[in-house]
């Protein structure tokens, strides 16, 4: 019995420390996610001063860069799902093969579940990005690039 709670022990503690891997990689993800949109949304201000100049509203400029954004988006997603199908089964067959009756399951709703973070994140990133953008008006915007 007590090997048992010794091995019960140790695939507990890597499980959490799994889980904390994952979670240090995710926020890392997210971090960079939003610096790279930050960049790339502030490397569009003069765009964006001209847009606003000749009356194009700011939930429309907005709105284009979601779409923009989403657009990418959608395309890794298409990517994801064969190649993450893909890893998972090359995974599985590895264990198996390695420690004997291993079972990789990856339900659909934690693929939708992520996916939907994942566009949540990108959402959140542009508006963070934009925000200081949007905040001036389109003559100091374009005063400030001349």
């Amino acid at each position: 019995m007590a090997e048992y709670d010794a091995i019960a022990y140790q695939l507990s503690t890597i499980g959490r420390l799994t889980t904390l891997l994952i979670v240090s990689a995710i926020t890392v993800s997210i971090i960079v996610l939003f610096l790279i949109l930050a960049m790339r949304i502030r490397g569009r201000i003069h765009e964006v001063g001209v847009l606003l100049a000749v009356g194009v509203a700011r939930r429309h400029i907005i709105a284009q860069f979601l779409i923009e954004t989403t657009a990418i988006l959608l395309l890794t997603f298409l990517f994801s799902c064969p190649v993450s199908y893909f890893a998972a089964m090359q995974i599985g067959t590895f264990l198996r093969d390695m420690v004997g009756a291993v079972s990789i399951d990856l339900p659909a709703w934690k693929l939708l579940l992520q996916y939907g973070i994942e566009v949540l994140a990108v959402i959140a990133g542009v508006m963070i990005a934009a925000y200081p953008i949007f905040q001036l008006h389109p003559k100091e915007i374009l005063s400030k690039m001349s």
